[in-house]
């Protein structure tokens, strides 16, 4: 009996260690390629303002508040992705970048503070709200620069860096602030003013 059992359990083990005929299955090889991305062009656009950037073609831009006399621009730039992106230069009263930060703070929570440019001025750009936005702002001579995008790490932070990276100035812009002088006093009008003694 043991030999029988040994017997059975060899023939069932060799049998299971058996290499089994292959199905006729064919294996195939697949091959997946990724999708090259869209590549999207920068194109320029020329603001009457005395100032021009480069932006994304897929983006939209509208001017704004066209009637403001205190705004010299003010851009809403959309896309089909969710969110946008504002351009917006006028008027102020504060003196400093800081001081209107300051105040801005007595509302909001601000945080990642980091410098960046626009042409040759210097600014401040933040992170504040929920959903994140991110703000830069200058303030230089009475004028004050922002530009405000959602704080995506993604589409609207490339294409704002690309708005950021191509800002110029005009150059006629300040050609027209270099040629403001006084006028020519020799066209002038003299006024002389004669005193006469009546009796």
């Amino acid at each position: 009996m043991v030999i029988l059992s040994t017997i059975i359990a060899s023939g069932i083990g060799l049998w299971l260690l058996k290499p089994k005929k292959q199905d006729n299955f064919v294996q195939k090889e697949i091959s997946i390629k990724q999708a090259k991305p869209v590549e999207i062009k920068n194109i320029k656009y020329n603001d009457e303002a005395g100032f021009e950037f480069e932006f994304p073609e897929d983006l939209i831009i509208k001017p704004i508040e066209l009637t403001n006399p205190q705004v010299y621009s003010s851009l809403e730039i959309t896309s089909a992705i969710e969110g946008k992106l504002t351009l917006r230069i006028a008027d102020t009263t504060f003196k400093t970048t800081s001081e209107w930060i300051a105040e801005f703070e007595k509302n909001n929570f601000i945080s990642d503070l980091t410098t960046f440019r626009l042409d040759d001025l210097t600014g401040i750009n933040f992170i504040y709200g929920v959903p994140k936005n991110r703000l830069g702002i200058i303030i230089n001579d009475g004028i004050i620069y922002t530009i405000e995008s959602p704080g995506d790490d993604g589409y609207w932070d490339r294409a704002r860096d690309i708005i950021i990276n191509s800002f110029k100035f005009k150059p006629e812009v300040f050609e027209n602030n270099e040629n403001k002088t006084e006028p020519d006093p020799a066209n002038k009008e003299t006024i002389t003013l004669i005193e006469e003694n009546l009796e």
